[in-house]
């Protein structure tokens, strides 16, 4: 066995998923099961197909690797039921065996990723704007007033004499000029709000089968009444 396979999948013969390497000693290796206590396998209890790990039907499985290939032990372990993905123990003499149970319990993490964009730009736009302004402009104005008045010479001669006035007015001259109205500021504000995360989480119950004694705190608590125990305890 290579330490490479660490990590790789593990299949049952049905193509079922039973787990993944966890460790490699020598020919055995270890399979990390999924909801059940890991196992010890032989290396040549297996064959790659289809570049799958598959174990073989009657392959032997040992929770502990110092048992491995010991068929004198105190006990025997039958065949583990695909079905339910558990096995059964013959235990023989005094010998204590656990089983331990498990449950799979949500653990949630949050990661950054970017929601969206905002984009702040300028664009002109253009309007008409009429101002009423006024302006002053100058106009002659001629007044004719008699008068009785004699003239010098007594004749009246020949002359070029004019007057000239001149007319000024008011002429309206647009410019325009640039002047800043608004300031715009950006920032962001942090929000929160709560997201609910759902998933189905597997647990491990005990399953009891006959008539032995289930202890918990010191009661037993697979006892039919009072009056059982007490049958049972003056035998």
């Amino acid at each position: 066995m290579d330490e490479q396979m660490i990590g790789q999948t593990v299949y049952g013969a049905n193509g079922e998923e039973l787990g993944t390497v966890k460790e490699v000693r020598g020919e055995y290796f270890k399979v990390d099961a999924s909801m059940q206590p890991d196992y010890w396998l032989r290396a040549d209890s297996c064959q790659t197909s289809g570049g799958r790990l598959v174990v073989m039907d009657n392959a032997e499985r040992w929770e502990n690797l110092d048992t491995a290939g010991d068929t004198t032990a105190t006990y025997e372990r039958e065949t583990r039921a695909h079905h339910t993905g558990t096995g059964r123990e013959q235990m023989t003499g005094e010998s204590e065996e656990t089983l331990r149970l498990r449950e799979e319990r949500l653990r949630v993490g949050k990661e950054r990723e970017q929601a969206g964009e905002v984009q702040l730009g300028k664009r002109v736009t253009e309007r008409t704007e009429t101002v009423e302004v006024p302006v002053r402009e100058e106009r002659v104005v001629v007044e004719r007033r008699p008068v009785n008045e004699r003239v010098a010479g007594g004749e009246i001669t020949e002359t070029d004499r004019t007057i000239e006035v001149p007319v000024e007015r008011e002429r309206v001259r647009a410019e325009k000029e640039a002047v800043v109205t608004e300031e715009v500021g950006v920032r962001k504000d942090v929000t929160e709000r709560t997201q609910p995360v759902e998933a189905n989480l597997r647990k491990e119950e005990l399953v009891v089968e006959g008539e032995g004694e289930l202890v918990e705190g010191g009661r037993n608590l697979n006892a039919r009444d009072e009056t059982y125990q007490r049958e049972r305890t003056q035998r």
